[in-house]
């Protein structure tokens, strides 16, 4: 996924993070956790639950989706130029999971913080979620 950013472009933040959100939620409910991986670095920082993983470890986090069986639906999002080649994205949606044997389905929010280097590469910097 590549980024091309004009400065105060908010139609083009919202294209990109439109494209983003899609990739992002259909990868983690396929299970596609390869596809996700050139979009983080060793300086990435996931937050979930009040469970930090960064660089690599992020791999459990996404491992740990999988065991429980999330799903993703309901998605909704806004987003803001944060700017040069930075954009904020805030999701909304629900997470059907296993939990203590029983499939339940609560309410999430995600925090996503990404960016791109001179030639358009996007990357995740952070991410926060909270499930409620």
């Amino acid at each position: 996924m590549s980024l091309q950013l004009k400065r105060n472009d908010q139609e083009t933040v919202i294209g990109i993070a439109q494209q983003f959100v899609t990739f992002y939620y259909n990868q983690l409910n396929n299970k596609s956790f390869a596809m996700l991986t050139p979009h983080l670095k060793d300086y990435t920082i996931y937050s979930s639950q009040k469970s930090r993983y960064r660089g690599t470890q992020i791999l459990n986090y996404y491992n740990t989706l999988q065991t429980i069986n999330a799903k993703f639906s309901n998605i909704d999002f806004d987003t803001l130029h944060a700017g040069a080649r930075r954009i904020n994205v805030l999701v909304t949606g629900t997470i059907t999971f296993i939990e203590n044997s029983l499939q339940v389905t609560k309410n999430f929010s995600e925090y996503i913080h990404f960016g791109s280097d001179s030639d358009g590469n996007m990357w995740i910097q952070m991410s926060m979620m909270k499930i409620f």
